[in-house]
């Protein structure tokens, strides 16, 4: 019985210092897990021929050099005609909302389903 005693005070020291340094290094529980690029399936595939998407049409890096040349270009590609710039913090960004957006599935497994209430 002593030996139990001692485990689970072991085992109870254990997990007070496992949580005592998850919260000097300020880790943060995830809503959603967004698995690394070297488990996923697909690997990463960058649309590096893209530049710019305006309204659904892509434009290449060459179309946006010449259209930056041009007053009515670089008008186009300008954020208030819908420009976006396709670079790494939009596509991370894109990531980020693939992988962390629920689409509601939250209340419905837990107002309809009723799975935290067993």
């Amino acid at each position: 019985m002593k030996a139990l005693l001692t485990l689970v005070a072991v085992l109870g020291m254990l997990v007070v210092a496992v949580l005592g340094l998850a919260y000097l290094v300020e880790v943060e529980p995830e809503y959603a897990y967004i698995p690394p690029m070297h488990k996923v399936l697909n690997g990463e595939h960058t649309n590096q021929e893209q530049a710019f998407d305006v309204w659904g049409q892509a434009i290449s890096h060459a179309e946006a050099d010449q259209l930056s040349r041009t007053a009515e270009g670089h008008a186009l590609l300008s954020p208030q005609n819908g420009a976006v710039a396709i670079d790494t913090a939009v596509l991370r960004l894109g990531r980020e909302a693939f992988y962390g957006e629920t689409f509601g599935n939250e209340v419905f497994l837990t107002d309809i389903m009723g799975l935290l209430d067993g």
